[in-house]
């Protein structure tokens, strides 16, 4: 036995915790070989009890493409990899797997399956997925080449040969894929021995990934029947999806095919925005849209969600409210887009605008794991109203304001980041999940926790490392760059668990864990890694096999500690008045013993240092007295000292390699400003970070050209008519300047707008301010061929409902908010984006004349 022998001499043996799974974890074991089909009602349900069935889960795909070659690159085991993953995956809660299957890597040109390496890995993850009862559907066509981010390699497949427009309508190349589904789906798994066809860890199939139909609707719904009858002729008789989401045009062609059921994707907030999204998106999902109900054939089939996900956003209160939504439109099947694999997911190479990974984002992992539950626990087609009133539904909450989400129950407690809620019934709970603080548990790592009740008085404790953000993750990415680091970092926990009481044993369990810590009051030293906790009085023995759920009692995944660098990560605020102190910020890690210094010059010319404090976790801050500084520029920089060297922030300079010829890095830079001067909100010449409408559209264009003034650039927003574009929008994200000017702000009263029309003699377009809330504040400018200044009274906006921007994807999804009208005026608080529009009429649309508004730089400014 191990090391809890030694340390407990005298057993009492749990009979529920031998040779079997805990008490309150078995729910879902029954279900290993039980199969779905589809009711006469077009649900999908378990075959034994005929219960409805829904999977919540994620797609991955480390045996294909990048993910492979990364993780090859490193040198890394990859099965070891999936195993970590998979673990993962299980520990939480999600219950399903799909991939679209690079096919153009284990295909050739005929159709014909090759035994290779990817088709190995994948087999052995199908295997590992079914260890841990995660139900996979899977697309075995994926059209794609295997590159991104990378550009394609050469590869033997059919996809590679044909190309994806010619897939749906070349006959040779549908023979191929005939040929390549019957050989697929009767290939032979060797880690379980079962073909994909039999596996009732397989599910479903959907036949291809986001196909690109062209011709005649005849020919679509043709294609969709031969591709369904080489299913049907392999051997397979569950469920078969196709897509109809991404040709909503041929909707109707799809339908009337003998597909059994339909898959759809969501990316609500668009896709590589290139930043962090950081402003109010629950208006986005607010509800799933489908707009084929009307389509006879449509009805009476099953849905699925094969992709969606929050893209750029890194807040954790996006994925419950999308899966509670999901529930509402009649989904049973949502999986994610994509889990990042942890030995690559330091640098979010593989999708750049996705992110989502228990080691490194734990916050959006327990948000996912709350999401799962909701998914899971929720009635089909339950509903719980419109925003702000679906932010609470039925065990889950989200809050924007909070940047949040949490799962309170009976017997659950799961929550994203510190949080004052409270657990109902205390004395009843078996699972505690969550980063940050609560009434149970107070600690001070950033990494998630989990504690599973074992019995009376005996609880597993997993505490897994550090994890914080270095970089913008959403940024363009690179191998070579970290935009998150973990840390291994022993830190004080204190729980406050009635049964465990204040003197508990912390036993280590997971291989190669021998921390040993004592217990006073309930608070003890812990590292990453798992534990049993004993009341007073509790002894047994746990044996190898014992099983929570899906997890071995013993398990931990995580990487091993290899921190080695200084990382500092600090964005210099825009602006600050002249009559505020300023706040600096920073998020520092380093293995070494360090002092965090703040240099700056003062407004007499002085070199001062400061130093930061620390406040919490891994965060320094100090602050800069008002009258240190005055109306212009404030220049600084961060000088992490440590026993060995000193770094200087930006730019990681070692000071030991500064002598008197070298070039010394730009310092940060922050502007001061008095509290009269105008404030900023637009300017064509330095704000890149546009939102528009449409978006990858022949008819709409935009180009900057010179302004007035040198150093001046005008935004044209360009129209090609004839268009189908009804509508042009643009949004800015104005929040962190407003921010830097609270709450003077409040004091402004007028909008200026630069702005002219080229290509008509005048063109109305509207003007206004957004806020969290989903409301527009607007008035219309009417604009001639000169470039003038408009001014728009602030007393004068117009209460109105937003556009969506990014544009939500599918495009069918509502292009603006649903948001409740307030009848009273902006809260400067709430206000979030500057948003510019115009309609384009139907004789504008049908015209040939092309013609374009021009803005120039736009500002709030006092009477």
């Amino acid at each position: 036995m191990n090391d809890i022998k030694k340390i407990v001499p005298i057993f009492f043996l749990l009979p529920a915790l031998l040779f079997q799974v805990l008490p309150g974890y078995s729910q879902n074991q029954n279900r290993m070989e039980d199969i779905v089909r589809i009711s006469d009602e077009g649900l999908l349900v378990w075959e034994s009890d005929g219960v409805e069935a829904s999977f919540f889960g994620v797609n991955y795909s480390s045996p294909f493409a990048y993910g492979f070659r990364a993780l090859t690159r490193k040198q890394i085991n990859i099965e070891e990899s999936i195993t970590g993953d998979v673990y993962h995956m299980a520990r939480l809660g999600f219950s399903a797997f799909r991939v679209h299957v690079w096919d153009t890597e284990i295909s050739d040109v005929e159709g014909n399956l090759l035994e290779n390496e990817h088709l190995r890995l994948f087999d052995f993850l199908l295997a590992e997925l079914k260890k841990r009862n995660i139900k996979a559907i899977i697309t075995p066509i994926a059209f794609w080449g295997n590159g991104y981010p990378e550009p394609n390699y050469e590869t033997p497949g059919f996809s590679h040969y044909y190309g994806r427009s010619r897939l749906t309508t070349d006959q040779e190349a549908i023979k191929a894929q005939e040929n390549y589904l019957k050989q697929f789906l009767n290939h032979v798994n060797p880690y379980t021995g079962i073909a994909y066809k039999d596996d009732p860890a397989i599910i479903a199939v959907e036949i291809n990934n986001e196909p690109a139909h062209s011709g005649s609707a005849e020919g679509v719904t043709s294609y969709i029947n031969s591709l369904y009858h080489a299913v049907k002729e392999a051997g397979f008789i569950k469920p078969i999806f196709y897509n109809i989401a991404q040709n909503p045009s041929y909707a109707d062609a799809v339908a009337r095919s003998k597909a059994d059921g339909f898959s759809f994707q969501w990316y609500p907030s668009g896709l590589v925005s290139g930043r962090t999204l950081k402003e109010n998106y629950l208006h986005h999902v607010n509800a799933y849209t489908i707009p084929f109900d009307s389509i006879p054939e449509f009805s009476g089939k099953p849905l699925m969600v094969y992709e969606f996900d929050a893209a750029d956003i890194m807040g954790p209160y996006m994925y419950p409210a999308m899966a509670r939504s999901f529930r509402e439109a009649g989904f049973q099947w949502a999986t994610q887009f994509a889990y990042d694999p942890m030995h690559i997911a330091n640098d979010n190479t593989e999708y750049q605008t996705h992110y989502l990974n228990l080691l490194y984002t734990p916050p959006k992992a327990i948000s996912m794991m709350i999401a799962a539950k909701v998914f899971t626990q929720t009635g089909i087609r339950e509903s719980f109203g419109d925003y702000p009133d679906n932010n609470k539904f039925g065990n889950a909450s989200v809050s924007f304001e909070e940047n949040s989400s949490e799962w309170i129950s009976d017997e659950e407690f799961i929550y994203t980041g510190h949080t004052q809620s409270v657990a109902p019934k205390p004395e009843q709970l078996k699972k505690i999940a969550g980063t940050g603080s609560s009434h149970l548990v107070r600690y001070h790592g950033s990494g998630a926790y989990f504690l599973d009740k074992l019995g009376s008085g005996a609880w597993r404790l997993e505490v897994y490392p550090d994890a914080t953000q270095v970089r913008d993750p959403f940024a363009r990415t690179s191998p070579e760059r970290d935009v998150a680091v973990l840390k291994w970092d022993t830190h004080e926990m204190q729980l406050s668990i009635e049964a465990l009481g204040q003197d508990f044993q912390v036993l280590p369990l997971n291989e190669g864990n021998s921390f040993t810590t004592g217990v006073e009051g309930g608070r003890f030293k812990i590292k990453p890694g798992t534990y049993l906790l004993l009341a007073q009085g509790e002894n047994f023995e746990i044996e190898e096999n014992t099983k929570i759920g899906n997890l071995g009692i013993k398990e931990f995944k995580a990487l091993d500690p290899d921190f080695q660098k200084v990382y500092v990560f600090h964005q210099a605020p825009k602006e600050v008045l002249d009559s505020r102190d300023l706040d600096i910020k920073a998020i520092v890690f380093s293995n070494d013993p360090m002092d965090v210094v703040l240099e700056y010059r003062n407004g007499q010319g002085r070199i001062m240092e400061t130093k930061m404090e620390h406040d919490n976790g891994y965060k320094y801050v100090a602050m800069v007295n008002k009258d240190q500084f005055s109306s212009g520029i404030f220049e600084y920089r961060i000088k992490v000292e440590t026993a060995n060297d000193t770094l200087i922030y930006p730019g990681a300079v070692s000071k030991d390699d500064l002598e008197w010829y070298s070039e010394i890095p730009e310092p940060y830079k922050v502007f001061v400003s008095s509290e009269a001067a105008d404030v900023l909100l637009f300017d064509p010449a330095h704000h890149k970070d546009i939102q528009y409408h449409p978006n990858y559209d022949p008819g709409f264009a935009t180009a900057l050209s010179a302004g007035q003034r040198t150093g001046d650039l005008l935004l044209g927003l360009q129209v090609k008519n004839p268009s189908k574009n009804d509508l042009i929008a643009v949004q800015h994200s104005i929040k962190e300047s407003l921010d830097n000017r609270a709450p003077v702000v409040s004091g402004f009263a007028k909008i200026i707008v630069e702005a002219k029309v080229e290509g008509k003699e005048s063109k109305t377009i509207e003007i206004g301010l957004t806020d969290s809330e989903g409301r527009a504040y607007v008035a219309e400018l009417n604009l001639s061929g000169e470039l003038e200044k408009h001014e728009v009274s602030l007393d004068d906006l117009k209460e109105t409902k937003a556009v969506l921007l990014p544009r939500p994807y599918p495009g069918f999804m509502p292009l603006y908010t649903k948001a409740r009208i307030s009848g009273g005026s902006l809260n400067w608080d709430n206000i979030e984006k500057l948003q510019i529009k115009f309609d384009q009429t139907e004789g504008e649309m049908e015209s040939n004349g092309a013609y374009q508004i021009k803005i120039g730089k736009i500002w709030i400014q006092p009477d």
